[in-house]
C-alpha cells in the first residue's frame, strides 16, 4: 500500500509540475522585473512580448536572461534550448548518442580511454547497459540498504538515475542511513526505495547508479563559501581539428541544496563565466531576492560570504581547461560536449558529459548570447548574421 501511495503521489506530482511550466509565467514575470529595475509594467509588457513574438523566448527565459539590458538587435545572439539541441542532435556521433542515454556507460567509456570520472560503486534496478567489474549489483529492492550499509566506511554516498537529467531525482545519502533529496529535502529509504525501483513508461532501463559524494576542495569551498559541492561546466568544440571553449562557468549550489544545475535560475543555483585564459570569474547571477521565482539579477560579491567574487581567480584553472579539452578529443566526431567537472580534494574529477546542453547558464553568467561563437567556429552551420 506505501508502494502505490508513493507512485500516485509521484504521478500526481509530476503531471502537476508539467502543467505549470506549459503555463507561461507572464505576469509574475512583469511583477518582478518591475521590482527588480523600478520600470514601468506597460513597458516592461510590451517588451516581453515583442521577445516572445520575434525570438519565441518565453517570459521565463527573457527573465533568465535578463533581456530587459540586452539590446534589441543584439537578442538574436541568444540561443533557448529548444533551438540548440536541433544543431547538437544533428550533429551528434551516433556513438555518443547511445553514450548520452547512460551514465553509467559514458563514465566506463571515459575511464577506459584515461579520463578521471568519478567511479560508479553500484547499479541499482538495472536492466540493460555495461555494469563495469567490481560494480555492485543491486537488483531487489530488499538488497539496496544492506548494501548501501556496506558502502558507508566512503562517507556520503549519491543515487542518481542513469537517464537523468538537470538534477532531477537524486538522492544523497549520510553514512548513517538518513537520506536528502537534490533540493535538500528529508525523505525516508521507504521513499527512496520507491523511487529507485519505480518504473515508468518512458524509462530505458538503466536504472540508478551509486556515487561516493566528492568533498570539495578546501580553495573551492573558500571561494564559494559553501561545503556542497560546486562544479563547472566547460562546453568544448571541436572543429578544424581544434578544441574551442564555448561556454565556461562554476554552478554553486543553492543553500541546503546538494545539487547545482542552473535551471534558468530556478533552482536557487548561483553562475558566474570563469575566463579559460586566465581563470578570472565575473558577477554572480541567480535569484538574490527572497520570493522571487524568475528574475535573475547580478552581483559582484558572493551573498554566501559576503566577500568580493567578480575577478578572483578558480584554483587550479589550467589543469580543468587542459582536463576538458583532452576529454573533448577524445569524441572527435561530436560537435560540441558539456562536461560537469568538480575540484575534489585529489584533483579536478569528471561528474558528467552532456552532448545535449542546455544554454542557460553560459550566457545569462557572460551577458552574451551564444550565437555568435557558434557562427565562428561553425560556420557551415550557422551563417554569419551581422
Amino acid at each position: 500500500m506505501k508502494r502505490l501511495k508513493a507512485r500516485l503521489s509521484h504521478a500526481i506530482g509530476w503531471r502537476a509540475r508539467r502543467l505549470r511550466a506549459r503555463i507561461p509565467a507572464f505576469l509574475p514575470v512583469v511583477r518582478e522585473i518591475r521590482a527588480a529595475t523600478g520600470r514601468s509594467s506597460l513597458k516592461i509588457a510590451g517588451d516581453l512580448l515583442d521577445a516572445w513574438y520575434r525570438l519565441g523566448f518565453q517570459p521565463y527565459v527573457y527573465a533568465a536572461f535578463m533581456l530587459w539590458d540586452v539590446p534589441r538587435e543584439r537578442r538574436r545572439d541568444f540561443m533557448a534550448s529548444r533551438e540548440l539541441e536541433k544543431f547538437l542532435a544533428a550533429t551528434l556521433d551516433p556513438e555518443d548518442k547511445e553514450l548520452a542515454r547512460d551514465k553509467v556507460a559514458f563514465a566506463e567509456h571515459d575511464r577506459r580511454l584515461g579520463l578521471p570520472w568519478l567511479p560508479t560503486l553500484a547499479v541499482v534496478n538495472r536492466h540493460k547497459g555495461v555494469v563495469a567489474e567490481g560494480t555492485i549489483v543491486i537488483a531487489r529492492q530488499s538488497e539496496l540498504w544492506p548494501a548501501l550499509s556496506r558502502l558507508r566506511h566512503l562517507g556520503d554516498l549519491v543515487i542518481k538515475p542513469a537517464d537523468g537529467k538537470q538534477g532531477q531525482r537524486i538522492f544523497l545519502v549520510s553514512p548513517d542511513g538518513t537520506a536528502v533529496t537534490g533540493d535538500g529535502d528529508k525523505v525516508s529509504q521507504d521513499e527512496v526505495t520507491a523511487q529507485v525501483f519505480h518504473e515508468r513508461p518512458w524509462d530505458a532501463g538503466f536504472g540508478y547508479l551509486v556515487q561516493q559524494w566528492l568533498a570539495p576542495h578546501p580553495d573551492l569551498v573558500a571561494l564559494t563559501g559553501t561545503t556542497a559541492l560546486s562544479s563547472v561546466r566547460v562546453v568544448i568544440a571541436v572543429s578544424g581539428g581544434k578544441t574551442h571553449v564555448l561556454q565556461a562557468f562554476i554552478k554553486i549550489p543553492a543553500p541546503g541544496s546538494v545539487v547545482d544545475n542552473f535551471r534558468h535560475g530556478t533552482s536557487g543555483a548561483l553562475v558566474a563565466s570563469v575566463d579559460p585564459e586566465t581563470g578570472r570569474l565575473t558577477d554572480l547571477v541567480g535569484m538574490l531576492r527572497p520570493g522571487h521565482r524568475f528574475v535573475v539579477e547580478r552581483t559582484s560579491t558572493n551573498p554566501l560570504t559576503g566577500g568580493q567574487f567578480r575577478g578572483r581567480e578558480l584554483p587550479a584553472h589550467r589543469e580543468l581547461f587542459a582536463l576538458a579539452a583532452r576529454a573533448g578529443t577524445l569524441h572527435p566526431r561530436t560537435t560540441a560536449l558539456g562536461w560537469d567537472i568538480a575540484l575534489g580534494r585529489d584533483g579536478w574529477r569528471i561528474l558528467d558529459g552532456n552532448p545535449l546542453w542546455g544554454p542557460a547558464g553560459g550566457q545569462a553568467s557572460t551577458r552574451a548570447g551564444l550565437r555568435p561563437a557558434l557562427e565562428r567556429v561553425f560556420p557551415e552551420y550557422f551563417p554569419a548574421s551581422h
